[in-house]
């Protein structure tokens, strides 16, 4: 897993490396490249809208899972809820990336 590029419908196409808001100083794996390769290999698709102003993607459907106005979906990285969203957090080797549904 390496940093890369997503395309979601709803979002377009942008770089997804941890470099982004200069989370990190160099390109490098993060947890929405990690949703992206576990989509690829698990037959599902899922999509996000990207806000320029966080320079990341807000998670709006998961397979056919959609948030409400209740619930929503939130990024953990083993087991532990993280502060900014999945292009800007960073992950390595043997970590658990977990996107759940209602994560609050």
């Amino acid at each position: 897993m390496l940093g890369r590029n997503i395309t979601t419908e709803s979002g377009g196409t942008h770089h997804c490396d941890g470099t982004n808001l200069n989370s990190y100083p160099t390109p490098g794996p993060t947890a929405m490249n990690a949703l992206a390769d576990a989509a690829d290999r698990g037959h599902f698709t899922f999509d996000g809208t990207f806000y320029s102003q966080y320079d990341d993607f807000f998670i709006r459907r998961v397979d056919k899972e959609q948030p409400t106005i209740t619930k929503f979906w939130g990024l953990l990285i083993n087991f532990n809820k993280t502060k900014v969203g999945g292009c800007q957090t960073g992950v390595e080797l043997n970590d658990e990336v977990l996107i759940a549904f209602d994560a609050s």
